[in-house]
């Protein structure tokens, strides 16, 4: 009970301030509607994460001075990725793109330089509120917008432009986390009037996910539902009636098309052949050069110029294997077990959630230098050190 009261006096403090780091951050998060990449690669949106690099340096420095720099496993897995990409780009001399090799230089100091950096549990909230309002826009932006991007199939996306728009399926794996958050801040609310607003930001978020058509983004989704009603059993008949409710609204508001996609040709439109195909062809390009891998290209040149076809991998992880070999796959396979093992702690369990919804996700396309994969990640890694460094702060009176 005192420690509850404790908790919330440090949590509500309007006094502390927020660090430059967290704005620039919140930012960040915020503006990815501008990223105007359709694989939400960093091409085009680097100014704010270098921004939020350079003053996360800062404070770094400050912490370093105060003796409160505290390295740890993931930190040393990054270090060493930083190293290998630059290793086997200029000293081995592989096949490489300036832009793929300056968007991992990017995205792994983001990672360094944020899961290093101390959060105060008001900075946290902000950050977790400014994800959650990252996938409202998206959202709320598709649903203005109501176009199909792709000729003669239902499937709904968000344009940047009169002919470019993000790819669908990158649009829900990116939403899938906010939509998550906003239905875990429904349930955990005391308050009605925050319970009933984040669920209809969740409502907004898991619509506009159904209507990208992307049937990974759904199951993930769904099952992240699943799993976060039943890891609380308060009212569990109450919220099942309402997390009903609005399926059955969104049920009844996405086109008819879209429900076919989803119940009726899942396994029969060719989709998922072609995908194990996929698949088939990246392991082969990896078997091609198991220790150092393919070098910083993407993986449909890896594949066309090693077995002479052209394919993409679609699959995150063997995108990884293909391109950084079994050395530098080793750390960027420690850095997800570390989460899934850190998260297995009960308070942690929304971010495990999370994270399965994620890795399901990432199988399913290839993200391995997209915005899709590393912010999800940073904010893990942000919420992970925030734990190690609070420990009796309850997450549940932030996230």
């Amino acid at each position: 009970m005192l420690n509850n009261q404790l908790n919330d006096n440090h949590i509500n403090k309007k006094s502390i301030p927020i660090s430059i780091t967290t704005c620039f951050l919140c930012l960040t998060i915020l503006f990815v509607f501008k990223c105007n990449d359709q694989f939400f690669n960093l091409g085009k949106y680097y100014i704010l994460p270098i921004a939020t690099i350079i003053v996360g340096c800062f404070q770094m420095i400050f912490m370093l001075v105060k003796g409160k720099i505290k390295l740890r496993i993931e930190h040393y897995c990054i270090i060493f990725i930083l190293l290998y990409i630059t290793f086997i780009t200029y000293i081995l001399q592989l096949p490489s793109k300036f832009d793929t090799v300056m968007s991992y230089y990017m995205l792994f100091l983001l990672l360094f330089v944020m899961s290093i950096v101390e959060f105060k549990p008001k900075e946290i909230k902000i950050i977790n509120i400014s994800y959650i309002f990252s996938g409202l826009i998206f959202a709320i932006i598709l649903l203005k917008q109501m176009q199909a991007p792709y000729p003669g199939v239902t499937r709904y996306s968000v344009f940047y432009s009169e002919i470019n728009f993000y790819d669908s399926n990158f649009l829900a794996a990116y939403m899938f986390l906010p939509s998550l958050l906003a239905f875990n801040k429904g349930i955990i609310s005391k308050k009605k009037t925050k319970q009933l607003l984040y669920y209809i930001i969740a409502a907004i978020i898991s619509l506009a996910i159904l209507l990208t058509g992307s049937r990974a983004g759904v199951v993930a989704l769904f099952l992240g539902i699943i799993m976060l009603l039943c890891k609380d059993n308060k009212k569990f008949i109450i919220k099942i009636i309402i997390i009903g409710i609005i399926i059955f609204i969104i049920y009844e508001l996405i086109p008819e098309e879209l429900i076919q996609r989803f119940f009726m040709e899942s396994y029969n439109d060719g989709s998922n052949q072609k995908r194990l195909l996929d698949w088939n062809y990246g392991w082969e390009t990896f078997k091609t050069s198991p220790f150092w891998g393919t070098g910083m290209i993407w993986t449909i040149d890896a594949i066309s110029s090693r077995i002479m076809v052209d394919y993409t991998v679609h699959n995150t992880i063997i995108g990884f294997m293909m391109q950084f070999g079994i050395i530098g796959f080793i750390p960027i396979i420690i850095l997800f077990v570390n989460l899934f093992k850190e998260f297995l702690n009960k308070s942690l369990s929304i971010m495990l959630i999370s994270l399965i919804g994620l890795m399901f996700l990432i199988i399913m396309i290839e993200a391995q230098s997209s915005i899709v994969l590393f912010f999800p990640f940073i904010f893990m890694y942000i919420i992970l050190n925030f734990k190690k460094n609070n420990n009796n702060v309850l997450l549940t009176e932030i996230l």
